[in-house]
């Protein structure tokens, strides 16, 4: 039997086109604050090594944000708490800005409109324009 075209699970298929957008995030903005400060503090303690290896790269930890100073011909990445929005916001300068929100049934930082791994951008980013990986 040939299966019905209306029927298909191809994954050019428009329907699925949201598949990974994430589901189950944290939305109450205590428990998004909590895992927000316990993110980018994990961040900052495995981005502090690179610091060694690059010319300029500067880690600071504020409050609620977390920025890392390249050469100035490179910028500098950026984390945002924004607690109106229970979202992260992250400023590249290779990929622009993403905003991420907790998805509880990964236990991960996700793209809010696409669902990428926050990790994974960080990695991609960074072994772009500096040298060394953080251990995410």
């Amino acid at each position: 039997a040939v299966p019905d075209p209306a029927l298909s699970s191809s994954s050019t298929d428009n329907s699925n086109i949201f598949q990974d957008k994430p589901i189950d995030i944290v939305n109450d903005r205590e428990e998004f604050r909590r895992r927000a400060r316990t993110y980018l503090s994990m961040l900052h303690d495995k981005l502090l090594p690179m610091e060694a290896l690059n010319e300029v790269f500067v880690v600071s930890l504020f409050d609620s944000s977390l920025e890392v100073k390249l050469r100035p011909e490179l910028g500098k990445f950026t984390l945002v708490i924004n607690d109106e929005g229970c979202v992260l916001d992250l400023t590249s300068p290779k990929s622009g800005g993403f905003e991420y929100v907790f998805c509880n049934k990964t236990e991960t930082w996700r793209g809010k409109d696409d669902g990428h791994d926050l990790n994974g951008m960080i990695i991609r980013d960074f072994i772009q324009v500096c040298h060394g990986v953080p251990d995410l």
